[in-house]
């Protein structure tokens, strides 16, 4: 993508990240993980003509 000049990545990420969910530590630490590392990659491959995002979807009504 950096080569081409041009691209996209969207990273669909977890409610998890602003609001963890007791009982999944590893999971929440490593969604949070996984969205810092975008958010810094995001700003490294701007340049180069490469959008990166997160998408933290809202929230949805289940049984969970």
């Amino acid at each position: 993508m950096m080569e081409r000049k041009f691209g996209r990545i969207l990273n669909i990420t977890s409610s998890a990240v602003k609001s963890p969910v007791d009982g999944l530590g590893l999971s929440n630490g490593a969604r949070s993980g996984l969205t810092g590392f975008v958010a810094g990659l995001a700003r490294s491959v701007v340049a180069k003509g490469v959008t990166v995002n997160n998408l933290l979807p809202g929230t949805f009504e289940t049984a969970r």
